[in-house]
């Protein structure tokens, strides 16, 4: 049998003080050193975005405020976003999305209907990706570019008014008789 290292040592045998220990050992170090995740990705919460992100990455962690409609069930609904869960979405179809939830040990497997999928419910959606480290610098060197352009871009002046009809303009707007050229002319004729 192949031994299998536990990176946070999961003995629940062990009495509380021992088990939620904070501390790190040299083991987990070791263990920690060669499965680094470098990159992240974040993408948006609304059903188009999820599939396109479950389709790229396979595999999106998602932050969800689940209520008690959410549990023991395969179709879950939710009414108040209440307690933050994370869970996996991994397929969809074209009025849900696909989770695993390893919380609901009945039903794990679940889909979400789309009228669920919202920024209440939804709150966050990622996924680790693995880019090698030459693409990270690339895309943090455009960032840095694009950003210390919009930080130089210059700031508009605005144009001082000079007369009193480009004050009048401003205030009745450009319909008003009093600055459209129009004359207006009193007349004395009355009605029978």
């Amino acid at each position: 049998m192949e031994h299998y290292f536990e990176p946070l040592e999961n003995d629940v045998t062990l009495s509380l003080v021992d088990y939620s220990n904070p501390t790190i050992t040299p083991d987990m170090e070791k263990s920690a050193a060669s499965n680094q995740i470098n990159s992240y990705a974040f993408g948006g919460t609304d059903l188009f975005s999820l599939c396109q992100h479950i389709y790229q990455n396979k595999a999106v962690l998602l932050l969800i405020k689940v209520d008690n409609g959410y549990w023991g069930t395969t179709t879950p609904t939710f009414t108040t976003p209440t307690y933050g869960h994370f869970v996996v979405a991994y397929g969809y179809t074209p009025n849900s999305i696909k989770i695993i939830c390893s919380a609901d040990r009945d039903f794990p497997l679940k889909e979400i209907g789309k009228q669920y999928i919202n920024s209440s419910f939804i709150r966050e959606a990622g996924t680790a990706i693995d880019l090698p480290p030459q693409e990270v610098q690339k895309i943090i060197d455009t960032s840095t570019n694009v950003a210390s352009q919009i930080v130089a871009a210059p700031i508009p002046t605005p144009i001082p008014m000079t007369s009193a009809w480009d004050r009048s303009t401003f205030r009745h707007g450009a319909q008003s008789p009093r600055n459209s050229g129009l004359t207006f002319t009193p007349t004395t004729e009355t009605s029978p």
